[in-house]
């Protein structure tokens, strides 16, 4: 990761929060950040700003079986 994006890793106790900052300059044209957040081992969310200040938000949920 470290070779194409900026990693900037933030967290207080099991939470965590990844971000991505790309390097090439290209890419920062299309994408100013991606954000992923978690508790432990678990992905909790992913979400991508775009440099034209759109942006989305997955959330992620544990699904259970019946």
């Amino acid at each position: 990761l470290e070779a194409i994006y900026k990693v900037a890793i933030a967290g207080h106790g099991d939470d965590w929060t990844l971000t991505l900052s790309p390097i090439d300059t290209r890419m920062q044209q299309v994408v100013r950040t991606i954000t992923l957040e978690g508790t432990r081992d678990v992905l909790r969310s992913v979400a991508i700003r775009q440099a034209d200040g759109d942006h989305s938000l997955m959330r992620l949920q544990r699904v259970l079986g019946n």
